[in-house]
C-alpha cells in the first residue's frame, strides 16, 4: 500500500535525525550542527554531519533523511521503516480507502502501460538511428564528437519521418497486443487533431533523447531537429509519466556518479549534459526546456548537498542563473549551498571540451563562485547604470533576497555578506576618484602603524593580544544595539565610517527594519553628497526618510531601548556648538570614538580581527593623511589593551 507523501513529509518534520541517529552514534556539536565518524564507511577523522531533516558525509556522499537512515544503517524495509518512526512520533499511519486503493491500483497499472509504450518506442528509434534513414543524424553525432560509447550510454536515437512509428512499432513485435493511436497518445507521442483525437506524430526528424525519472524509469523523450526547423529542441507533453517542473535530464545516472563522489552539475541543455559526461563529470543534469523549478531545486538538494550551475554567459543565461539563485535563496537550509560558473563569450560545454579537452572543464567547474557572490554579481549585471537610484535598487534586491531565507540566522548572514560585498564594491569605486575633501599632508616622516598623530605612539599593541577586560557577549543587548543605531541616526555623518561595521552587526529581530531602513537610506544619501546634490548638515533628512518608510515607531522603541535619548541628543549638541571636526570636515573624531566604543563591546569577538584586517591593508604610499577612522580604532585597541574599555559609555565625552 502506497503512504501519502504528506504524511511522510510530516513524519520527516516530527523526527529529530539528531536523536536517532545518536541512539548508536556519540555526536560531536560542531557550530549549529553535530557530526561523527561516518557509519557507512571506515573513517578517524569526523567528516558526517548532521543536520535537522538530512544527514550527509562530506568524504563518501552518502546523504539522506531519517527513513533512509533506518532502511541504510539499520536494515529495515520502507514499509517496516515508517512504522518505526511514526511509532516514535505518536502518529498513525494512514489507512487507505478500498475505493483509494482501488485507485492506486489503477494508476500504477497504467505507468506500467505506458512505460511499456515507451520501452517500445525507445527500441524502436534506437535501430531507425542504425537504419540508412539515420545517416543524417549519425553525421551530426559524429561533427559534435558524440562516441559509440556516449551514443549507447544515453539512448539516443532517430524519430523517422513522423508518418510510420505505430506501423513500425507492430511490425517489430508480430506476437504482441498492437498498439493503439490512443496509447500513444497518452504516452504523448501523438498531436490530438482539433477534434481531440489522436492526429500526428510529435516527434519526425529527430534525433531523440530518452528522458528517465529519479528511478531510472523511461518517462518521455526529447528531441532535437537537424536543419533550420523549429523549435530546435522540443519535449514531450506532461503525461501519467512525466512531468517537466519535477524531472531533470539524466537525474537517474547523476544520482549514482554524485554517491561516487562527483560534483551535481545544471547545465542548459541535453548536448551540454552529454558534453560534461564525456568530459568526466558524470554527474550532469538539465531541465527540460523550461526555466529551473522550486521542484528541481529540492530534487537537486535531495541528491546532493550542494550543485553547480553552469549556463552561457549570455543575457540570457545570466536571467536564468539570477532565477536559480532566487529559487535557492527561498529554500536555503544550512548545509545546503549553489555554485555557479558561467562561461564566457561564445563557448558552451560542448566546444569548450573540444577544443581545449577535459582540463578545461574542470578549471570551469573549479572557478564557480559561492551563491552569496554569485548573486550579488548577477545583480550588479542587471543595473543601468551605478548612479544612487541604482545603487539604491541593487541595496534594496539584496536584503530583500536575504529576507526570503527561511532560516533567520541563516538569512542575517547572508545580509552581512551581500552588503559587505556592496561596501567593498562602491567604497573601492569611490576610493579610486578623486577625493572631494584633499589632505595636506603634514611635515615630518609618516606615523608607523600603530601610531596617533600628534601623540605619543600606543607602545606595544598587541592586535591578536587584546582582549575586552568584561568579555561582554558578541550579540550585546537590545539596549546597546538600539543606542549603537540611534547614535548613526542622530548623528549620520558617523555613517561615512562606519556603515560597513553596521550592516555586518547582527541586530535583534526587533531593531532589524531600522537597521536596514537606515543602511538603505545611507546608500542613496551618500551617493547624492558625493555628486554634490545634498550635505548633511543635520539628521533631519535622516529622520524623515526613516519615518516615511514607516519607521517611526520602531527608532522611537529604540531610542526608548537605548534609555540615553535625552542625554544622547544634549550631547551632541555640544559636540556641535565646540564645532571639533576632523580634518576632512566630515566627522567629530569624539563621537565616532563613542561609537566605536560601543560597537567594540558588543562586536569583541570580531571588532580586534577586523581592525587588524583594515591596518594590514592600509597602503601608506596612497595617503595624504592617516584615516581618522582607522586612528580612532586604534585607540580603542589601545585602550583594551590597557584594561580601560568599561561596560559603560561616557556619551558626555
Amino acid at each position: 500500500m502506497a503512504i501519502d507523501h504528506t504524511f511522510l513529509d510530516a513524519l520527516r518534520a516530527r523526527t529529530s535525525l539528531v536523536q536517532l541517529i545518536g541512539k548508536r552514534h556519540k555526536l560531536v556539536r560542531s557550530s549549529q550542527h553535530w557530526k561523527t565518524c561516518c557509519p557507512f564507511h571506515g573513517e578517524k577523522t569526523p567528516s558526517f554531519y548532521v543536520y535537522d531533516d538530512h544527514y550527509h558525509c562530506f568524504s563518501c556522499q552518502e546523504h539522506g533523511d531519517a527513513i533512509s537512515w533506518l532502511i541504510k544503517a539499520e536494515g529495515h524495509g520502507f514499509r517496516d521503516a515508517v512504522e518505526i518512526l511514526a511509532s516514535m512520533a505518536g502518529l498513525e499511519i494512514p489507512q487507505e480507502s478500498p475505493e483509494a486503493a482501488r485507485r492506486a491500483a489503477q494508476k500504477k497499472e497504467k505507468a506500467r502501460a505506458l512505460g511499456s509504450v515507451t520501452e517500445r518506442v525507445q527500441a524502436q528509434w534506437r535501430l531507425n538511428l542504425h537504419q540508412p534513414e539515420g545517416a543524417q543524424a549519425r553525421t551530426y553525432l559524429h561533427k559534435r564528437g558524440i562516441d559509440a560509447r556516449t551514443e549507447e550510454r544515453f539512448g539516443l536515437g532517430w524519430s523517422g519521418n513522423g508518418r510510420s512509428l505505430l506501423a513500425r512499432l507492430n511490425h517489430a513485435a508480430p506476437g504482441s497486443v498492437p498498439l493503439k493511436p490512443e496509447q500513444l497518445a497518452e504516452a504523448g507521442l501523438l498531436r490530438p487533431d482539433a477534434q481531440g483525437r489522436p492526429g500526428r506524430e510529435l516527434f519526425f526528424n529527430r534525433l531523440t533523447f530518452p528522458i528517465h525519472d529519479v528511478r531510472g524509469r523511461l518517462v518521455s523523450f526529447g528531441g532535437r531537429v537537424l536543419g533550420d526547423g523549429q523549435p530546435k529542441y522540443l519535449n514531450g507533453p506532461e503525461t501519467p509519466l512525466f512531468a517537466k517542473r519535477r524531472t531533470l535530464f539524466n537525474i537517474h545516472r547523476a544520482r549514482e556518479a554524485v554517491r561516487g563522489g562527483q560534483p551535481l552539475i545544471v547545465a542548459e541543455g541535453y548536448m551540454d549534459v552529454i558534453a560534461f559526461d564525456q568530459g568526466g563529470f558524470e554527474g550532469a543534469v538539465a531541465p527540460l526546456g523550461t526555466a529551473v523549478t522550486e521542484e528541481q531545486i529540492a530534487l537537486l538538494w535531495r541528491t546532493a548537498p550542494t550543485f553547480i550551475v553552469c549556463f552561457d554567459g549570455d543575457k540570457a543565461g545570466q536571467k536564468a542563473q539570477l532565477r536559480v539563485a532566487e529559487l535557492a535563496l527561498a529554500k536555503l537550509q544550512v548545509g545546503h549551498g549553489v555554485r555557479f560558473c558561467t562561461l564566457s563569450g561564445g563557448d558552451d560545454p560542448d566546444s569548450l571540451l573540444r577544443s581545449h579537452g577535459p582540463a578545461a572543464l574542470a578549471a570551469l567547474i573549479d572557478s564557480a563562485q559561492p551563491l552569496a557572490e554569485a548573486t550579488f554579481s548577477l545583480l550588479l549585471g542587471t543595473l543601468r547604470d551605478e548612479g544612487p537610484d541604482e545603487r539604491g535598487r541593487l541595496r534594496r534586491a539584496l536584503t530583500d533576497l536575504a529576507a526570503t531565507i527561511p532560516d533567520k540566522a541563516l538569512g542575517g548572514e547572508y545580509r552581512s555578506t551581500f552588503l559587505d560585498l556592496f561596501f567593498k564594491r562602491f567604497r573601492s569605486q569611490r576610493a579610486s576618484a578623486p577625493a572631494q575633501h584633499a589632505f595636506q599632508r603634514r611635515p615630518g616622516p609618516w606615523p608607523k602603524r600603530g601610531e596617533r598623530l600628534g601623540t605619543p605612539p600606543l607602545q606595544g599593541l598587541d592586535l591578536a593580544g587584546c582582549a575586552l577586560r568584561k568579555n561582554p557577549s558578541p550579540s550585546g543587548g537590545k539596549g546597546r544595539l538600539a543606542l549603537l543605531l540611534v547614535l548613526a541616526i542622530r548623528r549620520p555623518t558617523l555613517l561615512h565610517h562606519v556603515a560597513t561595521d553596521l550592516s555586518r552587526l547582527p541586530m535583534d529581530d526587533d531593531l532589524t527594519p531600522l537597521q536596514a531602513g537606515l543602511l538603505d537610506w545611507w546608500v542613496v544619501y551618500a551617493a547624492n553628497i558625493a555628486q554634490g546634490r545634498a550635505s548633511l548638515t543635520d539628521n533631519k533628512d535622516c529622520v524623515s526618510a526613516l519615518e516615511e518608510e514607516g519607521l517611526g515607531a520602531v527608532l522611537k522603541k529604540a531610542e526608548e531601548w537605548a534609555g540615553q535619548s535625552a542625554h544622547l541628543s544634549r550631547a551632541l549638541v555640544e559636540q556641535e556648538k565646540e564645532g571639533r571636526t576632523s580634518e576632512d570636515g566630515m566627522i567629530a573624531i569624539t563621537p565616532l570614538q563613542t561609537w566605536l566604543h560601543l560597537y567594540a563591546l558588543v562586536n569583541a569577538q570580531n571588532f580586534e580581527r577586523e581592525v587588524e584586517a583594515e591596518l594590514n591593508a592600509l597602503d601608506l604610499s596612497t595617503l595624504a593623511e592617516f584615516p581618522p577612522a582607522l586612528q580612532a580604532r586604534l585607540d580603542i585597541l589601545g585602550r583594551l589593551r590597557d584594561g580601560g574599555l568599561g561596560e559603560e559609555v561616557n556619551l558626555a565625552l
